[in-house]
């Protein structure tokens, strides 16, 4: 496989994974400060919804590190400058 030249696809692709390690990060960290229960509409403790933002953006960080060759089983398939590792 041939890595090709960076395009303006990829670029959106890199910005989009930052982003989501930005909101991922911001959600962990929210999560941390208020704990894993809060209280609900009617004062009873309920799972706090901001898990599933931090569960959410996990999987898109997942999607786009493999996307981008960031994992190390992504990795193992690319070459580059036209020579096998």
């Amino acid at each position: 496989m041939r890595v090709s030249p960076s395009t303006s696809a990829d670029a959106d692709v890199l910005r989009t994974y930052c982003e989501s390690v930005a909101r991922y990060q911001y959600a962990a960290r929210m999560l941390e400060q208020s704990g894993p229960l809060v209280r609900g509409q009617r004062g009873e403790l309920v799972k706090n919804p901001l898990h599933q933002v931090v569960r959410d953006n996990a999987v898109l960080l997942r999607a786009f590190a493999r996307e981008l060759g960031l994992t190390p089983s992504a990795r193992t398939g690319l070459r580059g400058n036209g020579q096998e590792e």
